[in-house]
């Protein structure tokens, strides 16, 4: 199996080092709204979340996790967010529990919206905790900061907010085991797990926690930048994740193995790739033609790569399929031979 090389090519003559977006082709105006972290939009299309009844509860069952609230059970999932009736909003004891749990957040140091709710208006839904890391259509995405955020403080709160739709975690303490824990959220859609100082701060993240929250009946995005993971990981979201309509890596430990996985997903529309190593993994046609093998793929960032190597027949070829197939494609900080950027603007200006 081909593997990302991480040798630097020597070429025979010079090429052009640039930053380019391109081949973004003309689509009904979307909801969402461009990230200018990943350079990706959110497409219109979208992946049914909707149920009627608590989409959670087998998995909950089966993680055999403690205080389940059967007053769950009784919502109408198939309505929309703003119209679920979240039982604690009717349940002067449940609300109190919510409220005492939301206390410990803001010791936690959590965001002054976190304050508000609990200070001045108890029965807005907390939709969302942690920093906004790369996911366009969640709102209330607050931040979950350092050593203050474990998988005891998770445990503590999420049980009595099952309203919160999306997490990022950066810097914490959260361990895979931490992750079962959203699985008291039947409406959970994104997680984001980021460490920008992954040699002095890493996170306590393996495979095994991904394989866990690739388990989530609703997880529609998932961000993972400086995570330790392998290819297993890409392999646990591709089968499990059936619903994951957008993800984002960064680091060095996924390869061609990996990305291989993903032809089997048929729900991912959005990807981004993000390379931490010093030297430039090399793309080549056999990357491209996987990539291209991807089902519903619709957008594709490939952040700090190397295609700088003369192309041949095969390149040029792999590189037309994949730019017919994408309504976006982007090299961010790639180096990219002239004759590629000629081939892809050729075809844009066609557009």
């Amino acid at each position: 199996m081909f593997r990302f090389q991480t040798q630097m090519l020597t070429l025979i003559f010079a090429t052009l080092c640039v930053t380019v977006m391109v081949a973004c082709k003309e689509q009904p105006e979307s909801r969402g709204s461009t990230n200018p972290a990943q350079n990706t939009v959110v497409s219109e299309e979208k992946i049914e979340t909707n149920v009627s009844t608590n989409p959670v509860k087998v998995m909950f069952t089966e993680l055999k996790l403690p205080n389940y609230d059967t007053a769950l059970d009784m919502i109408d999932y198939s309505v929309p967010y703003d119209k679920i009736e979240w039982p604690w909003k009717t349940d002067p004891e449940r609300q109190e529990k919510r409220i005492e749990a939301l206390k410990k957040l803001v010791q936690a140091k959590a965001p002054y919206y976190v304050t508000e709710i609990v200070q001045h208006n108890p029965k807005l839904p907390l939709r969302g905790f942690g920093w906004n890391w790369g996911y366009d259509e969640i709102d209330w995405f607050f931040y979950a900061d350092g050593d203050n955020v474990t998988d005891d403080l998770l445990f503590e709160v999420l049980p009595y907010t099952p309203e919160v739709e999306s997490c990022g975690l950066d810097h914490t303490k959260v361990t895979d085991e931490g992750l079962k824990a959203f699985f008291y959220l039947p409406t959970f859609k994104g997680l984001g797990l980021t460490t920008v100082e992954p040699d002095t701060h890493p996170l306590q993240i393996t495979d095994k926690g991904i394989e866990i929250i690739s388990k989530h009946p609703t997880l529609e995005s998932i961000g993972l930048r400086n995570v330790r993971i392998t290819d297993e990981s890409f392999k646990s979201l591709a089968r499990n994740a059936k619903k994951l309509r957008k993800l984002s890596y960064t680091g060095d430990g996924i390869t061609s193995h990996g990305l291989e996985y993903m032809k089997e997903t048929n729900s991912l529309l959005v990807l981004s790739l993000t390379n931490t190593n010093v030297e430039k993994p090399i793309i080549t046609a056999e990357i491209l033609d996987i990539l291209a093998a991807i089902p519903r793929l619709q957008r594709l960032t490939l952040d700090d790569y190397d295609l700088s190597a003369p192309p041949d027949e095969r390149m040029l070829a792999s590189l037309k399929k994949l730019d017919d197939k994408l309504i976006s494609l982007n090299f961010r900080n790639s180096k990219v031979h002239p004759k590629l950027l000629e081939m892809i603007r050729s075809a844009a200006s066609h557009v």
